[in-house]
């Protein structure tokens, strides 16, 4: 990830519970100081850096991190296939609540002993892990790792926020969406008023020489102006290439591509592919940084051209690129974004799979590629769907790894139709995977592919037989799982899946009388959370004194989150208030301030726009900055726009407030309809990540 970039990505507390400080120093592991002129979180506070926001490491994308991060140990070369390890291994603790404490002390960030380590410095810092090791090995296994991964189309805040009345429908997944939904709302700001107002802002911050600042104008302009508008932006952010700052030269390229612009493609290529034009476009004459071109990749594959797709396939059979895991892992996730060529990238990506020389996880990205090929048309890739059965055989191959697998899992529930003929198969896989597998990952991928298969079915009359064993399954899963770690995995996977509104309208009704019923039998609060979810997903306004009760009494803030979040999925707008007055305390854990401004956000609420503008600007710490920023992106309208670009083009005010501004204003007026990396959070296997994707999936 990015060693130096404090904005688009921040990391908190040097302490449990403690917030850093805006110095006007820093101070490096090995004693000297340096003046922060740029971003301040270089490989000097590694030794500084915990988890993030206490018990729940969380990013700016809202994602959590893993233990000892998601960075893995064998990032040095290709042809490594050896696992890395299950972090968490497979025990299986008892219902008593895990420890929620982060480390009790700093901790120093490792750096990746090949060349994709990140930052100029080669250091990257770590938060230390989900709250530390779990009792019982719970790490990345835990419900919310992918619940913050696949969160967006089941919240479509933009939506809420447009809506007069709640909405509901299938399981939430990205599928047959061939381009992104694009936003409409009457309550954001209009393409010209993005085009005439918000994109000159955003175009003059790219003259400032702060990272903070140009790393967050780059993206803000991807990600809020038409590609039919493109043409200037195109030309700034090409320039923005050279700027002196790494962080912003991967800015730059990744805003490239969030545009959309195809006049980009041939710039992205030369990337890429570290030509010599591609290293005079950055001004490195020693070539183009590993991340950049990992970013490239991405960029590509947002812009869905086919032009890029030879060059793409090339990178990642380069034998010479064996180290080079970033730009080969994002070249693979780029093939799965292409509306074209399906054929051809489905043969390639089957390679992929049986390729032993690739890294585990560079190899694990090709199932997953080869399953979001599927939400490139509307009616779904033939040529994917028909190599079902190849998958399922290696997904019960067990020589596959477990990297491998976890992914197959994934691209599984994203490939089968109930209609299809290899769907028995499939479905008696992932069921056979989550009763006998020894990898807890696996397991846990399956049971929420099985909630997918179900939640789409447009026709469960014709496949009763099936929509029995998996509600069935489900139940146990909740009330009288054999692995008692299943049971908040059962609980999402009931509610994903009984959120389709073709089944019997009982299911539905059943499903969230389980679900309370589980919720107030059980002590941890975890698992709670995990129900508490699944109730507002089933919009069960029953549950409301249930879970408000409990967010009065508990002081776990991050169950309390989630029940916020259940309360405004339901559109509770009683609590609303009291949500207003909460979101600005000091003291507030940032992840928790953050799924206030969801449950708000959800409910429709706007009145605390003003609030969290002066809060923004009175913020003295770099968490209380990216939390509010966030918050207002998240449930600000029109009227944030002014008071943030005052933010940003105050030169008075510190870099990292003006750059949050331009995060917020980002957000705010973004083209599309969810996240503008939703396609890459969700369904992605989070147990593989490479720094440029863990870097994708937490920015801002």
């Amino acid at each position: 990830m990015f060693a130096e970039r404090s904005l688009l990505r921040f990391t908190h507390s040097v302490q449990e519970g403690e917030a850093v400080r805006l110095p006007s120093a820093t101070i490096h592991s090995e004693g000297r100081e340096r003046p922060m002129s740029k971003a301040w979180l270089k490989s000097g506070l590694a030794a500084g850096l915990v988890m993030l926001f206490g018990a729940s490491a969380w990013a700016h994308g809202g994602n959590y991190k893993g233990p000892t991060d998601t960075v893995p140990p064998n990032l040095g070369g290709g042809g490594d296939t050896t696992p890395p390890g299950n972090p968490g291994g497979p025990g299986t603790p008892g219902p008593g609540a895990p420890t929620t404490g982060g480390a009790k002390g700093p901790t120093t960030g490792g750096a990746p002993t090949g060349p994709t380590g990140a930052g100029s410095g080669g250091m990257r810092p770590t938060t230390g892990g989900l709250g530390g090791r779990r009792a019982g090995g719970e790490g990345f296994e835990r419900w919310e790792f992918w619940w913050e991964h696949n969160k967006d189309p089941f919240l479509d805040l933009k939506a809420r926020l447009a809506a007069s009345a709640p909405t509901s429908g299938g399981g939430g997944f990205l599928t047959g969406r061939a381009k992104p939904v694009e936003a409409t709302s009457v309550n954001r700001p209009s393409p010209s008023e993005i085009k005439n107002n918000l994109v000159p802002g955003f175009i003059g911050a790219l003259k400032e020489t702060h990272p903070d600042i140009v790393d967050s104008a780059c993206l803000a302009i991807g990600r809020t102006l038409r590609s039919e508008d493109a043409a200037e932006a195109v030309a700034v952010l090409t320039k923005a290439l050279s700027h002196k700052e790494k962080t912003a030269r991967e800015a730059a390229t990744l805003g490239l591509g969030v545009l959309g612009a195809g006049d980009s493609v041939p710039t992205l290529l030369h990337l890429l592919n570290d030509t010599s034009e591609g290293k005079q476009l950055t001004g490195r004459s020693e070539g183009v940084e590993d991340m950049v071109r990992g970013f490239a990749a991405a960029a590509l594959g947002f812009i869905g051209d086919a032009r890029a797709i030879g060059d793409l396939r090339k990178i990642v059979s380069d034998q010479t690129l064996a180290s080079k895991l970033d730009v080969k892992a994002m070249s693979i996730l780029a093939l799965g974004m292409m509306p074209d060529q399906h054929e051809e990238i489905v043969t390639f990506l089957l390679g992929c799979m049986d390729d032993r020389s690739l890294n585990t996880y560079v190899r694990a990205q090709a199932p997953v590629a080869l399953g979001r090929l599927n939400r490139q048309k509307k009616e779904g890739s033939a040529a994917a769907q028909s190599v079902l059965p190849k998958i399922v055989a290696l997904f019960n191959d067990d020589k596959a790894d477990n990297d491998l697998r976890r992914s197959l899992a994934i691209t599984i529930g994203m490939l089968t139709s109930l209609s299809s003929d290899a769907a028995g198969d499939a479905i008696d896989a992932l069921l056979n995977a989550v009763a006998k597998g020894n990898d807890d990952q696996t397991r846990h991928y399956s049971i929420m592919a099985l909630a997918e298969i179900g939640a789409r079915d447009a026709e469960p009359a014709k496949n009763e037989a099936v929509h029995t064993k998996l509600r069935e399954f489900f139940l146990r899963e909740l009330t009288q799982p054999k692995r008692i770690t299943h049971q908040p995995y059962g609980a999402l996977g009931l509610a994903v899946y009984a959120r389709n509104p073709a089944l019997d309208p009982q299911v539905k009704t059943n499903a969230q009388a389980k679900l309370l019923e589980a919720f107030e039998q059980t002590s941890n609060p975890s698992y709670k959370g995990a129900m508490a979810v699944g109730c507002g997903l089933l919009d069960y306004p029953l549950s409301t004194e249930s879970l408000w009760k409990e967010f009065e009494n508990s002081n776990d803030q991050s169950l309390k989150g989630y029940i916020a979040m259940s309360l405004g999925l339901m559109r509770q707008t009683g609590k609303a208030e009291p949500f207003r007055k909460l979101i600005v305390a000091k003291g507030l854990e940032p992840k928790f301030r953050l799924q206030l401004a969801r449950a708000l956000g959800l409910m429709g609420d706007k009145e605390a726009v003003e609030t969290l503008v002066t809060y923004l600007q009175a913020a003295e710490t770099q968490a209380e900055s990216a939390s509010a920023a966030q918050a207002l992106g998240l449930i600000g309208d029109r009227s944030a726009v002014d008071p943030l670009l005052t933010i940003l083009r105050n030169e008075s005010k510190q870099p990292q407030a003006r750059g949050f501004a331009a995060v917020a204003l980002g957000i705010i007026a973004e083209k599309t309809q969810l996240p503008w990396n939703a396609v890459f959070s969700v369904n992605s296997n989070y147990r593989a990540k490479v720094p440029a994707l863990s870097e994708i999936l937490d920015i801002l």
